[in-house]
């Protein structure tokens, strides 16, 4: 019944690989005219952008991104960013400018596509699954994308500051002196949760890395299960040591969702048969190497119910040899 359930599942997720191997073109376009759309759209939200001059341009950049390649993203929300910051002060401009071209020059120009990782995190913050961007960024990614990271995570609450300084610009009498950077860069140091969540961030992608790398079996599902509680812990005892006021409740739901995400997202990248591991021994004249070999489930049907038997009954013959001796 279990062999039949699991050739249930691998038939199911076979034919939704070649539905999509069949039509990758057009899904790949669609796809990148989603998140493109979703993340313009959030720009738009985070910045007060509404209406439908808001929507049409949200739509347009979408149209424009869907051809492009995923890294060219995080330049269009640039210029977005930059055209609503321009309206609330041209020194908050000047800092995100700057702000834009450091992230560059440490991680963009080395690695061009952390852009991306740039560019779409406040959209993990807006569909209320924060943790699962350091998930992903320790799946996909490396060290430069736990930089990537940390500078999307800024860039997200530096929206939220920009929200606060306009509302006090608009408020503000014509005897007052407001600068409006210099109250950006006061909430910055002051938003005690900001750098909380940094950190639980940057130490679920790091345990994310480091476990997902390993080659001990399920080690891409414990390092799941690992970087997002341990994200979580880090977050919440941060906050009981510094008495840092967090959403401890919605956080854990959102660690929950994230990890079963990220679960169904490995699922589909790639599923591998700890039952029927290999280990090799092969030498040259250098190094002597021992290789473990562990081969990708791609049999469907009766054929993985067939495979499953012949290696359990390789297994039950293997014991009853060993009990001979």
């Amino acid at each position: 019944m279990e062999n039949k359930t699991t050739a249930a599942i691998l038939r199911m997720r076979r034919e939704i690989q070649e539905f999509c191997q069949k039509h990758s073109r057009l899904l790949r376009i669609v796809s990148k005219f989603i998140v493109s759309f979703l993340l313009f759209y959030t720009i738009n939200d985070l910045y007060g952008g509404k209406g439908g001059t808001a929507l049409m341009i949200a739509l347009a950049l979408a149209v424009i991104c869907a051809g492009l390649p995923m890294r060219y993203a995080y330049l269009f929300s640039v210029l977005q960013t930059a055209v609503y910051l321009y309206q609330v002060s041209w020194d908050v401009l000047a800092f995100y400018l700057a702000a834009v071209l450091l992230s560059y020059l440490m991680i963009c120009r080395i690695r061009p596509e952390a852009g991306v990782i740039i560019a779409f995190a406040p959209l993990f913050f807006q569909m209320k699954l924060p943790f699962l961007l350091p998930l992903l960024v320790g799946m996909f990614s490396n060290m430069f994308g736990i930089g990537a990271m940390i500078f999307g995570v800024a860039f997200y609450y530096f929206g939220i500051y920009v929200q606060d300084v306009a509302l006090l610009l608009n408020a503000a009498t014509g005897d007052e002196n407001i600068i409006a950077v210099k109250n950006v860069m006061e909430a910055f140091s002051k938003d005690q949760q900001c750098m909380l969540l940094m950190a639980a961030f940057v130490v679920a992608a790091v345990v994310m890395y480091l476990v997902y790398h390993q080659s001990f079996d399920y080690a891409w599902y414990i390092a799941i299960l690992a970087g997002g509680l341990v994200g979580f812990f880090v977050y919440l005892a941060g906050g009981l040591i510094f008495d840092i006021q967090s959403r401890n409740v919605g956080y854990m739901v959102g660690i929950l969702g994230a990890m079963i995400v990220a679960a169904v997202i490995q699922f589909f990248r790639c599923i591998i048969d700890y039952g029927s591991v290999e280990y090799i021994e092969f030498e040259d004249d250098e190094y002597y190497y021992y290789v473990k070999a562990v081969p990708k489930v791609t049999v469907l049907g009766e054929d993985f119910v067939a495979a499953q038997n012949i290696a359990e009954e390789r297994t039950v013959r293997k014991f009853t040899q060993e009990d001979d001796k």
